[in-house]
């Protein structure tokens, strides 16, 4: 178990499920974890840790090691106006808001630590993806501590910050074209007369067992294709339609939207 104390600035849905996840996993002791929310309704979701609710977020900056900017980016300059004339000296601030550099954050906090992390929203469930950027003066061992954190909740992979925009579009929004992909399947086997439950349970399962295939079978995407396609087949018919109607072009077009609106977010 570590002994880093940890502040959550924001404690919404992400950071809920990092301290669930970090507190499963007894990763840090639970009043080592510090968190501030304007909303202090939200402090009755934690209670159970016992974690640490503070009345202002000096308070929180005063005692975490570790500082997670969990907010919205529209809320960037108002938190970290409040942030920047306090202590902050050895401090280190990881940021999970989309579209904000590190460069941006150092506006405010100078020369301390920032690291750059975006998780998806499957962290709810301990199986999410982070991918974490950084730059010095953060040492291998901040970036390692931090992986461990985000390792708690699934999958954590380090990436240039330059790569952010692109994990946005890949990783940070991709849950939700999966759901759409599933609203789409379902409705189309309701109007076969199919039942819904049946065919989401179906899918579903089909999503799951399919990712598992791309990590665990040290098969290319192509490969695994031709694995389900035979020549002449069903799924050979689905995915010559899907060519001719570009369903690649607009997949690769609609994640290009998402990276490029992270580049616009707070400019």
């Amino acid at each position: 178990m570590n002994n880093a104390k940890i502040g959550f600035i924001g404690v919404g849905n992400i950071a809920g499920a990092i301290i669930g996840g970090i507190c499963k996993q007894g990763y840090i002791k639970p009043e080592n974890i510090y968190i501030y929310d304007i909303d202090v309704k939200k402090y009755d979701n934690f209670s159970k840790y016992g974690v640490k609710a503070c009345a202002v977020t000096e308070e929180l900056v005063r005692n975490a090691d570790y500082i997670f900017l969990t907010v919205k980016p529209n809320n960037c300059d108002t938190v970290m106006n409040a942030v920047k004339d306090m202590d902050i000296t050895d401090k280190c601030f990881v940021s999970i808001m989309a579209g904000v550099s590190i460069a941006k954050i150092k506006e405010y906090v100078g020369n301390s630590k920032v690291i750059r992390a975006l998780p998806n929203t499957p962290l709810l469930l301990s199986c999410g993806a982070t991918a974490i950027a950084y730059e010095a003066p953060v040492t291998e061992d901040d970036y390692a501590f931090i992986y461990g954190v985000f390792s708690s909740c699934g999958l954590a992979v380090k990436v240039r910050e330059e790569d952010m925009d692109a994990v946005i579009a890949v990783s940070s929004s991709a849950p939700a074209y999966y759901f759409l992909l599933a609203k789409a399947g379902v409705e189309y086997a309701k109007g076969c007369g199919m039942d819904e439950k049946a065919a989401l349970a179906l899918f579903a399962k089909t999503l799951e067992g399919s990712g598992r295939m791309l990590t665990e079978s040290g098969m290319t995407p192509d490969e695994l294709i031709r694995m389900v396609t035979s020549p002449g087949g069903t799924t050979q018919a689905a995915l010559e339609s899907f060519e001719e109607n570009g369903f690649a072009g607009i997949f690769v077009k609609g994640m290009d939207s998402a990276a490029q609106k992270s580049k616009r977010l707070v400019k």
